[in-house]
């Protein structure tokens, strides 16, 4: 009886044991379970990590590659929110970061920089220009202007701070019509001073940037541009100014006050730069914002050009760009060796002309820049490159160099008299005159006094003449030779009819 009762005892405590191997797996396989699932975790942020999402804030254009990011040896440039933009450094012309730099888009009123040029260059900041109607009512209602009248004069000196500090697109227009006589002439003398700087993808068709589909530019022709009316003293004057009166006039005595628009020069603002030394702005609906900056610090002048921005993001751009520039780039140049095809008679170290300053990276000095040079119609190209990408030109007129290095260096012409003769034969021999017959009549005629003028044409008058009567002289001859012949054949003709007879 005793072991029966103990027996359930026993069996129970067995079954006890048996569950307890069991339980112990369960928690190792949930353990396990736990760790995978945590490794997975890790794994997937590290992969996030790894490959982040867009911010949906930004726009597409800010995640655009930046092309010289590309080029081997050079430092990452920044990303940007505009669609195209490009640092220049303003004396060397070389390009120290380019983002869809050649990418056509439209400018809006930075357009106003090669109106401001050509103006400028063809014209006195005295000259007094006068608004026509079409200049007032020839620009859209709700757009940019300074409440200029019809009739009223203004200098060209108050009409270049009207569109550099106000954007006035009236005065845009009064200014084409006093340079060139009318709007339409005006701009095709901005696209053939456009196509003189080296612009290839620009092409104008009003003076202020008012939107036009045809009406277009790049980020890298919008630099040089830039760099062009940058040259001259009374541009960079007018535009580092933060004011601007212009007075009393013939249509009204209240005077104007114009104010700089650029806030990376307004030291009131949040986009403040304190190295920005000027620059244009624009907007339309179709170019969004546009802007054009100049900046200096340590001795440089550099450009930055950012197209089609959404807001006032394009100043942050212009910083960050600027950044960039100044702190990752330094100049070096370059000697002038000839480098190019038929100065194979100068020695390797011979130089012609100055050297090549151009803007690099810190890290790379000048001799691992590579010289090449291309000859033609007596100019010397020299172009300057780091591992294959271009840092600067030069254009050499080689004529006089080669004559007077040659003076100074007689070796040079004992040497191999023969072979040296003909290269700087070739080299200095003038392109052939393309210029036709009636191109030279007109041109010696231009180049004559005008007082001269009355007597070179009465005496084409009288060669004129002279030649008609001459004409109807010899006509009349030939009509008398006709009959005297005719008469003569009837005579033989009546004399051979008698002898038959």
């Amino acid at each position: 009886m005793k072991k029966k009762r103990i027996l359930p005892f026993i069996l129970s405590a067995l079954l006890m044991l048996g569950t307890v191997p069991a339980a112990a797996e369960e928690e190792n396989t949930a353990a396990g379970t736990e760790n995978q699932e945590e490794n997975t975790d890790a794994s997937a942020s590290q992969g996030q990590e790894t490959v982040p999402e867009r911010d949906p804030n930004l726009p597409d254009s800010y995640y655009e590659p930046v092309a010289t990011n590309s080029l081997e040896g050079w430092p990452e440039g920044p990303a940007v929110w505009a669609d195209a933009a490009v640092v220049m450094d303003c004396d060397t012309g070389s390009i120290l970061y380019s983002k869809n730099m050649d990418k056509q888009e439209y400018p809006a009123s930075i357009t106003k920089l090669m109106t401001i040029l050509l103006a400028i260059e063809n014209s006195d900041p005295q000259e007094r220009v006068e608004f026509s109607e079409h200049a007032i009512w020839g620009i859209e209602r709700d757009s940019s202007h300074i409440g200029i009248r019809i009739g009223e004069v203004l200098s060209m000196e108050d009409c270049l701070y009207g569109m550099m500090l106000e954007s006035a697109n009236e005065v845009c227009i009064a200014v084409a019509e006093h340079v060139a006589g009318s709007e339409e002439a005006f701009v095709q003398m901005m696209n053939d001073r456009a196509a003189q700087l080296g612009c290839t993808n620009t092409h104008f068709v009003t003076t202020n940037g008012l939107h036009d589909d045809n009406h277009y530019t790049t980020a890298h022709d919008m630099a040089l541009i830039a760099q062009a009316v940058w040259q001259y003293d009374l541009f960079r004057e007018v535009q580092s100014n933060l004011t601007y009166k212009i007075g009393w006039t013939n249509r009204t005595g209240e005077q104007r006050w114009l104010g700089q628009q650029h806030k990376m020069m307004l030291n009131s603002t949040q986009y403040y730069y304190p190295y920005c030394v000027g620059g244009k702005t624009g907007f339309t609906d179709q170019a969004l914002n546009t802007l054009v900056s100049y900046a200096q610090k340590d001795g440089k002048t550099l450009i930055c050009v950012d197209l089609r921005t959404n807001g006032w993001q394009n100043y942050y751009d212009s910083q960050s760009m600027f950044n960039y520039g100044f702190d990752q780039f330094h100049q070096v140049t370059v000697g002038a060796q000839a480098k190019a095809p038929g100065f194979s008679f100068l020695p390797d170290d011979q130089e012609l002309g100055t050297g090549i300053t151009v803007t690099v990276p810190n890290e790379v000095s000048a001799d691992s820049l590579t010289l090449e040079g291309s000859l033609e119609n007596g100019t010397l190209t020299r172009t300057v490159s780091y591992k294959g990408y271009t840092v600067g030109t030069q254009s050499l007129d080689v004529s006089e160099n080669i004559s007077a290095l040659l003076e100074s260096s007689p070796a040079l012409m004992a040497k191999q008299p023969a072979s040296v003769s003909r290269a700087v034969e070739a080299i200095t021999r003038p392109a052939p005159d393309k210029t036709g017959f009636i191109d030279r009549v007109t041109e010696a005629f231009s180049s004559l006094p005008s007082w001269k003028y009355p007597l070179v044409i009465l005496l084409a008058g009288i060669i004129i003449f002279y030649v008609i009567i001459l004409i109807f002289h010899i006509r009349r001859k030939r009509r008398r030779r006709r009959r005297r012949r005719k008469k003569a054949s009837s005579r033989r003709k009546q004399g051979q009819q008698r002898r038959r007879t």
